[in-house]
């Protein structure tokens, strides 16, 4: 601590950690590194980087590595999370100007949660500023079989809009495509 700053400083190393053990019904088997460097008081600042390996969530397996890093008012991020075959990507900042892509690819959702089905992909930018970040959003989905039997054979979706200060969100929503497999409904005998 110097005048009104302050700092902090973390590094870890975690082996096989399960957050049961803090948090009931989170299973996990966390293996990886943690470090974070920040300050406060002034104009905040700080790292943080994770990297994950042989680690599991809920059963699933996770592995990957994320950093981010922030001045001010600008947050920068670039991270790679991998679980089976769905895959989390996220790369550029927020605010000052820049914008920030996230990709989502869940080719099987069945991979995740048993009662789902079909495949997701999803792209996201961000921008603006982190006080009124502004997004775009394009989903499609192919094959969706979702909780109570729904089915869907395809489906895409746009969606544009501001988060506001006073926390209300202002955009639009569109469902580009919407197919249904034969019969659109089906229920369990």
């Amino acid at each position: 601590q110097t005048g009104g700053e302050r700092r902090a400083r973390l590094s870890a190393e975690v082996r096989a950690l399960d957050l049961a053990q803090i948090a009931p019904g989170l299973a996990t088997r966390l293996t990886g590194e943690l470090e974070v460097d920040g300050r406060w008081g002034g104009q905040p600042s700080g790292r943080a980087a994770l990297s994950l390996r042989d680690s599991m969530v809920l059963g699933h397996a996770l592995e990957g590595q994320a950093r981010l890093a922030a001045q001010g008012e600008s947050l920068e991020l670039d991270a790679a999370l991998r679980s089976g075959g769905a895959r989390l990507n996220a790369q550029g900042a927020l605010g000052a100007g820049r914008s920030l892509t996230l990709e989502l690819d869940v080719p099987k959702l069945a991979e995740l949660d048993a009662g789902l089905g079909g495949g997701v992909h999803a792209s996201a930018v961000l921008s603006g500023s982190l006080r009124q970040p502004a997004f775009e959003l394009r989903a499609t989905a192919h094959d969706l079989v979702l909780p109570g039997e729904l089915r869907a054979g395809g489906a895409s979706l746009e969606a544009r809009g501001v988060w506001h200060a006073d926390a209300e969100f202002r955009g639009e929503l569109q469902v580009t495509e919407l197919t249904h497999a034969s019969p659109l409904l089906s229920f369990p005998q």
